[in-house]
């Protein structure tokens, strides 16, 4: 199983480059897809991939996934979707996701960069969830992030 592109130096890992050109591990949607069709790769593969590469002291994530959760998900959604055609299965199938902080997601603390809160989940995370987008974490967001006209 072939892994991903190599990370390019001087580029915040999983953020695009400053050229607004695919992400900084070279990664869209479009590979991915066509990884997934034929092989190549899997949602489980990326999930350990990921694992290896996300940085727990990076600033940007206020929650990230435990490697082991990471991999239960990936796992679920290749038990639930893997067998399937790939035309079949969800356009979004085994494509990791984050939120921002004012996103809520069951179980885990919103801030909205103040005091924190737990609130019922997004139906839009749910929805994520339910058809093969594994979660992976929440990112920072501004005390201004909420704040209204």
């Amino acid at each position: 199983m072939e892994s991903l592109p190599p990370l390019p130096p001087r580029v915040a890992r999983g953020f695009a480059s400053a050229a607004g050109q695919a992400g900084a591990a070279g990664v869209t949607l479009p590979l991915l897809r066509a990884r997934y069709a034929t092989g190549a790769l899997t949602p489980v593969g990326l999930a350990r991939d990921l694992a290896a590469r996300l940085e727990r002291k990076d600033n940007a994530w206020i929650h990230l996934e435990a490697d082991a959760a990471l991999l239960a998900r990936a796992h679920a959604i290749e038990d639930r979707f893997g067998s399937l055609a790939p035309a079949s299965r969800p356009p979004l199938y085994g494509v990791p996701f984050a939120v921002k902080d004012n996103i809520d997601v069951a179980g885990v603390y919103a801030n909205w960069g103040r005091a924190a809160v737990v609130g019922m989940p997004a139906r839009a995370i749910l929805s994520l969830i339910a058809n093969g987008t594994p979660y992976s974490g929440k990112l920072r967001a501004s005390g201004l992030s909420s704040a209204c006209r």
